[in-house]
């Protein structure tokens, strides 16, 4: 891993876990707030277990974890075309809160963790997963002749934006990675034991 790589690597996660942070503060603050109590307890400990198993995960095996997240990004695209239909219905999941950007929440730090180990595999869940929230909502975006602006700033799209930056830094630190790598010289050839002759 060259230098370059590693430090665009880390500026990705810190971008991540700062996200994490203060928007998991932001709807915290919401569930304390309505309903409060026990229930809030239980609201953001159902958001906060799965996130932090997931980022060990990520960080242990990475492997299993790049599958894990994978299925991850399914779901939450199952998520969003079930909000995106009741935009068109009434919102089917207005009731339970920011439904869609909590389930994305859950996943990008754990997808960031993956990403010190593979920015490739990070850049392209991490984008795919911004992109599996917008698109089942674009038709109704475009329907309505409503701005882009205003389209990523719904609770269920709000981190798409920011999602879309960090996949594209780790992209970067891929890229960087590749780069370095392609201009190595190759690594020289052991020197060969001489052949005895036979007597």
């Amino acid at each position: 891993m060259t230098r370059a790589s590693r430090v665009t690597r880390w500026v990705a996660f810190g971008l991540m876990a700062a996200l994490t942070l203060l928007f998991g503060l932001f709807a915290a603050g919401y569930a304390f707030e309505d309903p409060g109590g026990w229930q809030a307890v239980g609201m953001t400990m159902v958001v906060v277990a799965p996130l932090v198993l997931l980022t060990f995960v990520a960080y242990r095996w990475p492997q299993a974890a790049a599958w894990l997240l994978a299925a991850g990004t399914v779901l939450v695209a199952v998520v969003a075309v079930i909000d995106a239909a009741g935009q068109q219905r009434g919102a089917l999941l207005e009731e339970f809160g920011p439904v869609v950007a909590v389930n994305v929440l859950m996943l990008g730090l754990p997808m960031a963790m993956l990403g010190l180990h593979r920015p490739l595999v990070a850049a392209l869940l991490i984008g795919g997963t911004a992109l599996a929230v917008y698109l089942p909502s674009l038709p109704f975006v475009l329907q309505h002749g409503i701005s882009l602006g205003a389209s990523v700033s719904w609770s269920s799209s709000v981190l798409v934006v920011p999602f879309l930056v960090i996949a594209a830094v780790f992209g970067l630190a891929a890229l960087l990675n590749r780069g370095e790598a392609a201009r190595k010289p190759p690594a020289p050839l052991a020197p060969q034991p001489p052949v005895r002759a036979g007597v």
